[in-house]
């Protein structure tokens, strides 16, 4: 083997082992599960080990914003009604929230006191103008019924043992610091009035609109009344549910009287109706999980912390470590904030794990281009190692050797490496040093061997790919792409589009155009003028709405929009404009609070690009109201579907958004009134009856005997 090739591979392997510790060390970190506070319990006593899990104290503003608390960090967050996320305090490790109608915050604050060997616990009030002051200073016994939740009387409410290992009981204390046993002391988690009752594992508490007291008490959710009468919601466990044996965590009780409780456990929210059915009302996935939540009109937020898997902790530790959810009804949840963790907080999972798995082989294969253009060192390790491992001694070279040295290097280095690495960590991390290590070094190892081999051949095919390639291979897509639908109808109205049972033919075209189309765009050549940039502008066209008709919305947009760029706006831009802003708007709908804004306002300025070229184009005005609508600027939605009325007094579609817009603007008699003025005979009217029944923007109107009425009519 030549001197420069022994390099080149030594390097590779140098490169490659860099690497492989860097994905170790950052399992190991991550690899420390919740479950372990299970053993500190029993060695403390404590209710819970608070170092272990996540905080469940989440709670909403007079203003219509958020508090909620990172425990792990000793942060506590605030999130304004617009999204943005700041942090509020610092330096409190609190798992319990509350506020009051004044703006004020109350939590809990946890020290650890090492000369005791214990933890101390206080709370303290932030009142709206930043000041903290101490409600109980921390310390290493509460005294009997001192909390955070009161009544409008001024009693204080509290979960608490009586003696060291004593019985856990909910207390009383009056103003006057007169304390009573509400409830608990009883065997297990028994029901029952006041001693009777039972205890286990009490984490959150919350009053529930009936004046009773709800908590989640270890797999069960308990309702305490003043009078210390306790029940269980919902079964113990709750709903029955033992694989996993749920673990409950925050719980709210929404407007319709439903708890509302985070199972961590099972990686979601349950959901408990006033008669004990338990349901699932959201589930967290693989890398999240609801800890707290807190519910009001306008919806249910939730708060999701990582779970304990080692993966779901190494996206915490580079990426977001809490996100807050809001649920709807009907429509998808949606991402408010994501904050906490390492230097990539603002990215969603996928575009995480995308990006990491990026950036690997990116760092990898820069790595070893560095490393082959300096060759000092690497030819020094090369020689001084390469050869007692490697070669055969000088002078004694057999064919089987010469074979070793040449085809045999690189196995037996990535091996040696391997076995290396993997009693190094095992070492280091110890009983953490689990299976899921080694699987993630073996993937890694052969993400680095594809790299080597298909990276090359796939830079320098792009780099060959240029136009006059590009329209030898796409000379027959064309015509089978031209059957596909390409018209726009008259009125422009029928784009909700579901997937078109495209032949085989038609979506083996589609999937090379693509291909083809993607391969021209990084190869960076531009099309020529003339004939050859139209039949480009076709492919486009073409391949965007077909994209759009396969609801890969994704494609459409990018398509579309490269198309609508390259044109400077002027190829087909009575059909263009309109397709555009639909893929804008159903990919919108597919994402969460940000990009989402920026999909909604890329496809209003479709639309009134639209109208400005078309100032009669009905489906314009339409889709521009009802993407001002979904932008929250209800007086635009009012106009641009009064706009559309104009050209189409019958449409009922127009006079529903319009009615919606007009009602969320806080002018609930003029909507009932344009809700009338639909008649059977508009365009439209079937999907508006379907419409009205489960759609939420008319809740207000719910309880008027007029609206009830109009409803039983469309009925009839």
């Amino acid at each position: 083997m030549q001197p420069g090739a022994r390099t080149r591979r030594m390097l590779r392997i140098l490169a490659g082992a860099g690497l492989m510790a860097a994905e170790f060390l950052v399992a190991g970190c991550a690899a420390e599960p919740w479950p372990r506070a299970g053993r500190e319990e029993a060695a403390n006593g404590a209710d819970f080990a608070p170092e272990r899990q996540p905080g469940w104290g989440i709670t909403i503003d007079p203003a219509g914003g958020l508090h909620f608390a990172d425990a792990e960090a000793g942060v506590l967050w605030q999130v304004d009604a617009r999204g943005r996320a700041a942090v509020l305090l610092e330096g409190v490790h609190a798992h319990e929230l509350y506020g009051d109608s004044g703006g004020a915050l109350y939590g809990d604050d946890l020290v650890w006191d090492g000369g005791w060997r214990s933890w101390r616990r206080g709370f303290w009030r932030l009142d709206p103008a930043g000041r903290l002051t101490d409600v109980l200073p921390p310390a290493l016994e509460v005294p009997p019924g001192m909390g955070l939740l009161a009544d409008r009387r001024g009693n204080r409410y509290a979960f608490g043992r009586r003696g060291a290992g004593g019985a856990l009981v909910l207390f009383r204390r009056a103003p006057g610091g007169t304390v009573t046993s509400l409830a608990g002391g009883g065997p297990g988690q028994a029901d029952g009035h006041g001693a009777a009752a039972g205890f286990e594992r009490v984490r959150a508490v919350r009053w529930g609109p009936d004046g009773a007291l709800y908590a989640s008490d270890g797999a069960a959710v308990r309702r305490i009344t003043l009078n210390g009468d306790v029940s269980t919601l919902g079964g113990n466990p709750v709903g029955g549910l033992r694989e996993p044996w749920p673990l409950l965590l925050g719980l709210a009780i929404d407007p319709r009287g439903h708890v509302l409780v985070a199972d961590q456990a099972r990686a979601g929210l349950l959901e408990i109706t006033p008669g004990g059915a338990v349901s699932v009302r959201l589930e967290g996935g693989p890398f999240w999980s609801p800890a707290g939540v807190v519910a009001d009109r306008r919806g249910i937020y939730v708060l999701e912390a990582r779970p304990a898997r080692a993966s779901a902790r190494m996206l915490g530790w580079l990426g977001p470590r809490l996100r807050v959810r809001r649920l709807t009804a009907n429509r998808a949840p949606v991402t408010l904030a994501r904050v906490g963790g390492g230097p990539l907080a603002g990215l969603s999972d996928p575009t995480l794990i995308v990006a990491l798995a990026v950036a690997l082989v990116a760092a990898f294969g820069l790595t070893t281009l560095a490393a082959l253009a300096w060759r000092g060192v690497p030819l020094a390790l090369a020689r001084a190692f390469g050869r007692p491992l490697f070669a055969a001694p000088v002078g004694r070279r057999t064919a089987t050797a010469g074979w070793f040295s040449t085809h045999g290097f690189a196995v037996a280095s990535w091996s040696v490496l391997l076995l290396v690495l993997w009693a190094l960590l095992r070492e280091v991390f110890g009983p953490d040093f689990q299976a899921l290590h080694v699987e993630a070094l073996v993937v890694l190892f052969f993400l680095a061997a594809l790299f080597l081999q298909v990276g090359p051949s796939l830079v320098s095919r792009i780099r060959k790919f240029g136009p006059v390639e590009f329209f030898e291979r796409t000379s027959g897509l064309l015509a089978a792409l031209a059957e596909i639908e390409l018209a726009v109808s008259s009125e422009g109205l029928n784009f909700a589009p579901v997937p078109e049972n495209l032949p085989p033919s038609r979506l083996f075209a589609y999937s090379q155009a693509d291909r083809y189309l993607t391969l021209l765009e990084h190869s960076g050549e531009e099309v020529g003028s003339g004939n050859q940039r139209d039949r480009y502008f076709r492919l486009l066209m073409a391949v965007g709405w077909t994209a759009l008709q396969l609801h890969d919305f994704q494609r459409s947009q990018h398509w579309l929009g490269r198309l609508h760029k390259l044109s400077e706006g002027k190829y087909e831009p009575g059909e263009l404009l309109l397709i555009l802003g639909q893929a804008y708007l159903q990919c919108a709908r597919q994402e969460e609070e940000g990009k989402r804004r920026e999909l909604l306002v890329k496809a209003a300025d479709c639309y009134r690009e639209k109208v400005r070229a078309n100032p009669d184009g009905l489906a314009a005005w339409f889709w521009l109201g009802y993407v001002a609508d979904e932008l929250e600027n209800y007086g635009s939605a009012v106009k641009y579907n009064r706009y559309a009325l104009r050209i189409k007094p019958q449409f009922a579609n127009a006079k529903y958004n319009l009615a919606a817009a007009t009602l969320k603007a806080g002018r609930p008699a003029r909507s009932l009134r344009v809700l009338e003025s639909i008649r059977q005979t508009d365009q439209g009217f079937e999907q508006v009856r379907e419409a009205i029944k489960k759609d939420s923007d008319f809740d207000e109107l719910r309880a008027d005997a007029r609206f009830v009425q109009l409803c039983q009519n469309w009925q009839s």
